[in-house]
């Protein structure tokens, strides 16, 4: 073996899929929120880009085992970027909704990113849960009067 082994690799690209959501929470400024619809169609658009991204790496380069490394290479180039997309704009819902940013960190365990993404496209937000409720109370005090 040379000496950058499979197991150096295997840590190196560990740490950039880490680090690309962290850095997309960190980066997230708290300026601005996402309302569900929004959110839904950057989600389900950066899904759909990483997919066709990836058909067209894969399909890009000829499979043998001299050119493997480019097409994981390719891919992992291409998810970290919409991991950190992706990551960021869960941010600024999970702000909406009223909770933490790091909750976004759920996006790197598997099948939890799926349930946070899909969540993130239905909970409402807390400004449109207080809205309605003070609407519904000024109602009822104004026909009972």
């Amino acid at each position: 073996m040379g000496t950058f082994s499979v197991w150096h690799w295997v840590i190196v690209f560990t740490l950039i899929v880490i680090l690309a959501p962290v850095l997309g929470i960190i980066m997230a400024g708290k300026e601005r929120e996402i309302g569900r619809l929004a959110y839904a169609f950057r989600a389900g658009g950066v899904i759909f880009l990483s997919l066709v991204a990836q058909y067209l790496v894969r399909n890009s380069f000829e499979i043998d085992p001299s050119n493997s490394a480019f097409v994981g290479l390719g891919i992992l180039a291409i998810n970290t970027l919409f991991l950190f997309l992706l990551a960021r704009w869960s941010v600024h819902r999970l702000s909406e909704i009223g909770i933490s940013r790091w909750a976004a960190l759920f996006l790197i365990v598997p099948l939890l990113n799926i349930i946070l993404v899909l969540s993130l496209c239905f909970l409402r937000g807390k400004e449109q849960r207080g809205h309605l409720g003070d609407n519904q109370t000024v109602e009822r005090r104004t026909m009972s009067n």
